[in-house]
């Protein structure tokens, strides 16, 4: 089995949450700053209509990602797409939502994981008591290549191990290789 550990703790969440949107889940993210806050009748994130905000709540610049055609409207329906609601532009001509807060959030980070094994990869998660970040998450895909990721939270592990796990994502530009660690490292020096 090949290991490969890269660092992606650097990265800012939401940098990271769109990486999981477009390498883990093959989502188009359409822009990198559209308008979006919590709607006041749910409290759920969405997108405004217009590049110009009709509402005041729309005051956080947030990436957003197309739905696909096939893709049910209903998107509260979809375990990775939870905490968001979809919204129709009609400047572009199809509809949208924000990037789910996937790297801070316990539910949608679960869901990647089931989304990762049922696309055939071996997840394993350990939690730390002490001895360095709280959380480490292997992921092996089914050709046996293996990626590594460890973070303070549940969520951010799981997404950074998420994306490393993609052939080609690019993630390994973002990030130098790790030195591998040794077993008393790894066993917090007992």
């Amino acid at each position: 089995m090949v290991e490969e550990i890269f660092n992606l703790s650097g990265l800012p969440s939401r940098q990271l949450d769109e990486l999981v949107a477009e390498k883990v889940l093959s989502l188009e993210v359409v822009s990198r700053n559209w308008p979006c806050g919590p709607e006041p009748e749910c409290g759920l994130w969405k997108a405004s209509p217009e590049r110009e905000p009709a509402a005041p709540w729309y005051h956080t610049p947030s990436p957003v990602v197309r739905l696909p055609e096939d893709r049910w409207i209903d998107e509260s329906e979809d375990p990775l797409l939870r905490g968001v609601t979809a919204n129709y532009a009609e400047e572009l001509d199809f509809w949208f939502v924000p990037v789910p807060f996937y790297s801070s959030d316990y539910g949608l980070a679960a869901a990647l994981v089931e989304h990762l094994r049922a696309a055939g990869c071996e997840i394993r998660i350990e939690a730390r008591v002490s001895g360095g970040p709280a959380y480490a998450v292997a992921v092996s895909d089914p050709s046996g290549r293996e990626v590594r990721a460890a973070a303070d939270t549940f969520a951010r592990a799981v997404c950074e191990a998420a994306v490393l796990a993609v052939p080609g994502s690019g993630a390994t530009e973002l990030s130098p290789p790790l030195p591998p660690a040794s077993v008393e490292q790894e066993n917090g020096g007992r």
